[in-house]
């Protein structure tokens, strides 16, 4: 479940239950074409799950391959003299036992018709970060409410061949 909140209003909200990606989502596929996001059913991972919120989830799982990919939602405009701004996310990120995967959440800005670059909000797993988070997180986007859009970006990299 992905949720972008503006104190009581919701910008987007996605649980995946119509058990696709939807369209206006764009997946990135930077990596092996035989591994990409897709659409996972609650117990099919079971219990490196996110937390459960309806049947479906979006996961990214490389098996073993040398891997980047991202997961991009659609535009999200910021409503003028928006005070607060808030991502709420289930996650569920599992660091691979030989190499140092990681998984990141990016944002990209659109202000006076120019899209800014990618910048990272919050990574998981890599040099230092727990091998295991399992959680509903949030992160303020505070400093984005002065933009007239925002994409956000879920990418999930590995950077060598896993051999264990």
């Amino acid at each position: 479940m992905l949720s972008i909140l503006i104190t009581t209003l919701t910008l987007l909200s996605e649980g995946f239950e119509g058990g696709v990606i939807p369209v206006r989502w764009h997946i990135g596929n930077g990596g092996n074409l035989t591994y990409s996001w897709r659409i996972a059913q609650y117990g099919e991972y079971f219990p490196v799950e996110p937390p459960q919120e309806g049947s479906y989830y979006v996961v990214c799982d490389t098996n073993h391959v040398q891997y980047q990919d991202s997961l991009i939602t659609p535009s999200i405009d910021i409503p003028s003299g928006t005070q607060g701004l808030k991502l709420y996310y289930n996650v569920s990120f599992m660091k691979d036992t030989i190499i140092i995967s990681k998984g990141e959440i990016i944002i990209k800005t659109f202000l006076g018709g120019i899209w800014g670059p990618w910048a990272v909000l919050k990574t998981y797993g890599g040099d230092g970060n727990p091998v295991f988070e399992n959680q509903i997180d949030s992160l303020s986007l505070q400093s984005y409410v002065t933009s007239d859009s925002i994409k956000i970006g879920f990418v999930y990299s590995k950077p060598a061949q896993d051999t264990g």
